[in-house]
């Protein structure tokens, strides 16, 4: 010890977490017995030490891992990519048929299409996990959701939805992070209110069970997928959406699951460019998935979006971004996120 420095008394020692940590890992269970031939040389390549898979989070755990994100089956020819929280469902043109790929192909390509079926839902779990850690890191950024739901479309998968009708119903308070059972048109309207002295860049993307990524306002992505605003506007950021659980196209229900809305809050840095946050879109693993109905109608800060996007969008959002003070210095503007989801069922 130092000549200055008191050591401390024997015993347990107090600590104070000024700031907790945000860990990602993001687990892969191989399929159950000998793995061989196609199916350990894609393993290998899709998540071995050369790619890259470290990089966000992924490593490849036991068959048995109970906490596995992703659960890998042999079955009738094909490799199935699911989850411990869906039954394996091999039956071809299912609403819920688990996502899966032909063993009999290119091993090259096998590989390829493991690696990125695997990346992109790490990807999105990544989003939703650090949202949810950065919920309440701003205190006068006031993030509600609201549902207005109908007792009669709720009941009918299969029944048309009507928006105005579904404004004028009773409304509920959407708590973030509380998984809410959503029914066939449920009316969902998420505001932002930004009761700070800074100017915020306010995004918002629904998160699919296929990991497809997508801004909730489509006309967002002219912009960045960010909208800017003011300290004190008595104009609020809304987003709106509706569920629907029928694929009218098909006549069949929708893919459903946990799904999931993400709302950031950016606090503006001195150069005032605003954040690309267009960089986290990216497209569902299959076909198979049925994207929500949600209303249609540059660079970024590179310290404050490092924490929340690295890992998430590829090295070009990584790259993004220019200088700003440290974030962690006292009275600074703090990043926020909300995250609300949804159970969707047919």
């Amino acid at each position: 010890w130092a000549k200055d420095v008191t050591p401390p008394e024997a015993g347990a020692l107090p600590l104070k977490v000024k700031e907790p940590a945000v860990s990602f890992v993001f687990t892969v269970a191989p399929p159950a017995g000998d793995v061989t031939g196609n199916v350990a040389k894609a393993i290998d390549a899709a998540f071995g030490a050369q790619s890259g898979s470290a990089d966000l989070g992924i490593e490849m755990g036991e068959a048995d891992t109970p906490e596995a994100n992703v659960v890998l089956t042999v079955a009738n020819g094909r490799l199935w990519i699911g989850d411990r929280q869906r039954p394996l469902v091999t039956e071809a043109g299912r609403f819920d048929e688990t996502p899966s790929v032909a063993l009999d192909g290119d091993p090259a390509l096998l590989a390829e299409t493991l690696k990125e079926t695997v990346w992109t839902l790490a990807k999105a779990a990544r989003l939703i996990r650090v949202t949810g850690a950065s919920s309440g890191g701003a205190e006068d950024i006031e993030i509600s959701a609201q549902l207005y739901r109908n007792p009669e479309t709720a009941k009918d998968p299969k029944k048309a939805c009507d928006l105005k009708a579904n404004r004028k119903l009773p409304k509920t308070e959407i708590a973030p992070m509380m998984p809410v059972a959503a029914a066939n048109c449920d009316y969902i309207e998420i505001k932002v209110t930004n009761n700070s002295e800074t100017t915020y860049y306010i995004g918002g993307f629904y998160v699919d069970a296929r990991g497809k990524i997508d801004a909730i306002k489509q006309d967002d992505k002219s912009n960045g997928c960010q909208r800017t605003l003011y300290p004190g506007s008595d104009k609020p950021v809304t987003y709106k959406l509706m569920i629907q659980t029928w694929d009218t196209e098909k006549n069949a229900p929708a893919a459903t699951g946990i799904e999931n809305t993400v709302i950031l809050a950016i606090p503006q840095d001195s150069t005032k460019i605003a954040p690309r946050l267009c960089s986290l879109i990216q497209p569902s693993i299959n076909a198979m998935q049925a994207t929500r109905t949600v209303e249609t109608g540059t660079r970024g800060s590179k310290k404050a979006l490092s924490k929340l996007l690295e890992g998430i969008g590829g090295s070009a959002t990584r790259s993004a971004g220019v200088e700003i003070a440290d974030e962690e210095e006292e009275g600074a503007p703090k990043m926020a996120g909300k995250l609300f989801v949804f159970d969707v069922r047919p």
